[in-house]
């Protein structure tokens, strides 16, 4: 064998090796990449830019009158969170105040308002916002009656609120947890909170 056979031979061996490594890299990458699309993936419960709009469930109600939440769900649009809650719209890109003018939600709803109070089916009872005039995330929360029931703030929602829509005939915003401390409420179709915008730690939600 001459030595310039030898020489002209190693690329080639060498070339084969790293095809079959890049190949084995790529089935590999490829094997990975479909594992992970088939994972489900799990909306989040505070809201982001994808996921603004959260939802929560009212499971339960503590002695004190605090009402038990299931864990938030976030969704892209308010649409989302109507449907997740049981409402029919057919335009999921429709906006929380367009919902309260057609009377899918607050006291013009067939579930709202004074209705709720005598113990209605049940539905969004206050939906909240960090920003004022019903925009930026919002936060809502489904139950089925406005007796007074309250929701400790935490985590992204705490002393965040700007305005409500309300579900409930009257929603009370504290400055403290556990209604404690100053005060304020919005009456009605809801409003935006003055003395206690962005510094509100629980809410109430009330009858006339």
């Amino acid at each position: 064998m001459s030595i310039f056979s030898s020489i002209t031979r190693r690329p080639i061996a060498r070339t084969v090796i790293a095809l079959t490594l890049a190949s084995s890299l790529t089935l590999g990458a490829g094997v990975f990449a479909g594992q992970a699309s088939a994972v489900t993936k799990v909306p989040p419960s505070e809201p982001t830019a994808a996921a603004p709009n959260c939802l929560a469930r009212v499971i339960g109600k503590a002695a004190s009158g605090e009402l038990q939440l299931s864990t938030p769900t976030c969704y892209a649009t308010f649409g989302d969170v109507l449907q997740s809650a049981g409402y029919a719209v057919a335009d999921s890109k429709i906006t929380a105040t367009q919902a309260r003018d057609q009377g899918l939600i607050g006291l013009a709803s067939p579930s709202g308002g004074a209705v709720m109070a005598l113990g209605g089916s049940g539905g969004i009872i206050g939906t909240h916002f960090d920003g004022f005039n019903y925009t930026g995330s919002s936060f809502s929360v489904w139950g089925n009656d406005c007796y007074g029931g309250y929701i400790n703030l935490t985590g992204f929602w705490a002393n965040r609120v700007s305005s409500t829509i309300n579900g409930c005939p009257a929603v009370f915003h504290y400055y403290w947890q556990n209604m404690v401390g100053t005060s304020e409420a919005t009456y009605g179709f809801g409003g935006n909170l003055s003395t206690l915008n962005n510094n509100s730690e629980s809410i109430s939600y009330q009858g006339w």
